[in-house]
């Protein structure tokens, strides 16, 4: 099992690596120079990278208004909790909840928190968190959709095949630096087929 493993981190860091390597956004020159326009995969694959910018920028906004929320919170107050800094009563019912926490402490805990709850509550309506949370949600909807519908595209062009191979490459590379497995793994053989199907045929003199 740890062998299979391994031969798929070599076979992905070479298609990651190679393609980064090669200029012009993963493309090389010559085949960079030799792309049509009117091939559905290129412009999806643009739509997607366009969205995906919009949805890297939107997550940096969120993480700056989250970073700034914590520290004025920790400024008001907070009481820590089984290694968890707990700012609110809503958060302190959670606990009492899962995984449980005793009566007794419980009451204890309410009692400081109860005086600065007026304060929490005013710093996170004034963040512009949940703003954030929701641009940078809807955004990243939208980055993954157009992700899916590069994926259902067919290229006509070694630049459209290109894309499609990178950008499968991407999402494979992401998903091992996550360690999490994506509802988007069956659409990377087939597209990745159909790609290579495109770059032998053009290789033939077949393909623009």
């Amino acid at each position: 099992m740890e062998d299979d493993m391994s031969i798929r981190e070599l076979n992905r860091r070479a298609i990651v690596a190679g393609l980064a390597a090669s200029p012009v956004g993963g493309l090389p020159a010559a085949l960079a120079a030799a792309s049509a326009p009117s091939c559905p995969t290129l412009a999806a694959a643009r739509e997607f990278q366009r969205l995906k910018q919009i949805e890297t920028a939107a997550y940096a906004k969120y993480d700056e208004i989250f970073e700034a929320l914590q520290a004025v919170r920790k400024e008001i107050g907070a009481v820590e909790i089984k290694g968890e800094l707990v700012y609110g009563v809503w958060r302190l019912n959670a606990i009492r909840d899962y995984p449980g926490l005793p009566e007794a402490e419980y009451e204890a805990v309410r009692a400081l928190l109860e005086p600065l709850q007026t304060a929490h509550d005013k710093a996170y309506d004034q963040s512009g968190y949940e703003e954030a949370d929701a641009i940078a949600t809807e955004a990243q909807e939208e980055a993954y959709q157009a992700l899916i519908a590069a994926f259902e595209t067919s290229p006509t062009s070694r630049a459209g095949a290109l894309d499609l191979l990178r950008i499968a490459a991407e999402q494979i590379d992401e998903a091992y630096e996550r360690g999490l497995s994506s509802d988007l793994e069956e659409r990377f053989g087939p597209a990745m087929r159909e790609a290579i199907a495109v770059l032998e045929t053009a290789a033939k003199g077949g393909a623009s």
